[in-house]
């Protein structure tokens, strides 16, 4: 039996009884039928999703609640991540919502719920989670309304959430609405991976390459190893050996050095080596000119990757993490808010964050002393060269006799970013004359060529 069938098995029996607690619960209310709720399936497939998400749900109460009412929390929220995917799933299992008060010739308002133009199926709200746990007992009631508020465990999860009202409209006639992710998870049984918009300005950094195709001293390839060691062992340092009262969790990395070292591959082989998704900020579309813009950017963006295995790198940080200057204007102010907000939610966040900069210089002082790792990423050294040129230009083409790696790493002080740069120009010199080999002469040429861009001579 395939992965895919299990947690279709997984959700179904959830879903079954959910359908279950839905008509003993009109037993209750209609007929005054004192029978016990029945009672959640067991969780029999342990790879499933659902069984995942089941099991994280679990750990989390379980730090928040009393061992005597760990079940029945457990069971509620069951109830309520079920009742918030059964209209993607199982729509028809909700249309006994719509039975009719006919002394009224209306809904029943206990039931809650909402229409939708496009959805011709009840859309649960909190008000249909109150009537299915609670019934008419007001402390349950309350209890369904502490599970639904912003900081409760299924909100800081990022599983579901109660959609926002206006006022004087009560708290509970909000929609229950699963998170993207958990809709993602829980109907495909596939990670989620968000799309790149003003909410969240980031694009996934993924890379073919590995390791060996990269050029590191042995000092750059331990503190590396360093973040790795992090990521894998975070929960035994701050769990199992009981460090979180003094340790933050999360990591801060800033890398440093000039354009093409490799700071954006090397966060790229990071995410690979650990299996963690790695996104790219995109600062231009983050940094306002706008006041409270720029804060209100960074705050959905962080809201995103909270609770999640996500690396955030910001690529030229220093656009957003710039020293803070004395507040002789407004505008000096309110810049100074946003690094202080910066620097706020960064060291809030529980996972990795890594900075890069071309620049340290221009970095605020106060985020340097924040930064567990600072790794600087030099121009190669001439051995390091001569092995760029190698591993670059291999023996994917053709070569000239004339070609020599070792005159070039001595003879042109240059990055591995500026090294594919020459090898992309060179082999499209090879093509615009028909001929598959590259000289000494077009890769020299090249080089001239990679100067100017840069501003520089031979």
């Amino acid at each position: 039996m395939g992965k895919s069938t299990d947690h279709a098995q997984a959700i179904d029996r959830e879903l079954d009884w959910l359908s279950q607690r839905i008509e003993w619960r009109f037993a209750v209310h209609f007929r005054g039928e004192p029978t016990a709720a029945p009672a959640p399936p067991k969780l029999i497939h342990p790879d499933a999703a659902y069984t995942g998400a089941v099991r994280r749900l679990e750990a989390s109460l379980r730090e928040t609640a009393r061992r005597s009412d760990l079940g029945e929390k457990l069971t509620d929220h069951r109830l309520l991540i079920a009742l918030a995917l059964c209209p993607h799933l199982r729509p028809a299992a909700l249309d006994i919502f719509f039975t009719k008060n006919e002394l009224f010739d209306r809904g029943f308002t206990e039931f809650g719920g909402l229409t939708s133009g496009q959805h011709g199926g009840f859309l649960p709200s909190g008000e249909t989670a109150a009537f299915l746990l609670a019934g008419t007992d007001t402390a349950k009631r309350l209890a369904v309304t502490e599970y639904l508020r912003e900081d409760g465990v299924l909100s800081q999860r990022n599983l579901l959430r109660l959609q926002a009202v206006q006022r004087p409209e009560p708290a509970l006639s909000g929609a229950l609405l699963l998170s993207d992710e958990a809709l993602t998870r829980l109907t495909t049984d596939r990670p989620f991976a968000p799309t790149y918009s003003t909410q969240f300005p980031a694009e996934p950094l993924h890379t073919s390459l590995t390791w060996d195709d990269m050029v590191l001293s042995a000092q750059l390839q331990e503190e590396i190893g360093d973040l790795c060691l992090w990521i894998n062992h975070e929960g035994t340092i701050l769990g199992e050996w009981d460090l979180k009262w003094l340790l933050k969790p999360g990591y801060r990395a800033l890398f440093y050095g000039p354009p093409g070292t490799g700071k954006t591959l090397c966060a790229s082989l990071l995410g690979k080596e650990v299996d963690r998704p790695v996104y790219r900020i995109d600062l231009s579309q983050v940094v306002s000119k706008y006041i409270g813009e720029t804060e209100k950017n960074l705050s959905a963006l962080f809201a995103m990757a909270e609770h999640r295995d996500w690396i955030l790198f910001f690529d030229e940080a220093d656009a957003l993490f710039g020293k803070r200057s004395p507040a002789r204007h407004a505008q000096d102010r309110y810049a100074n808010q946003e690094t202080s907000y910066l620097l706020q939610r960064i060291e809030g966040y529980a996972g990795m964050v890594i900075l890069a900069t071309n620049q340290i210089r221009n970095l605020d002082e106060a985020f340097t002393r924040r930064f567990q790792s600072i790794i600087h990423f030099p121009v190669p050294d001439v051995e390091q060269r001569i092995s760029l040129w190698e591993k670059a230009f291999g023996d994917k083409l053709p070569l000239g006799e004339d070609v020599d790696f070792a005159a070039l790493g001595k003879t042109y002080e240059l990055t591995g970013g500026s090294i594919v740069n020459i090898l992309r120009y060179c082999s499209m010199l090879a093509f615009r004359r028909s001929e598959p080999c590259i000289h000494q002469r077009d890769i020299v040429y090249a080089i001239r060529r990679e100067y100017r861009k840069e501003g520089k001579t031979i």
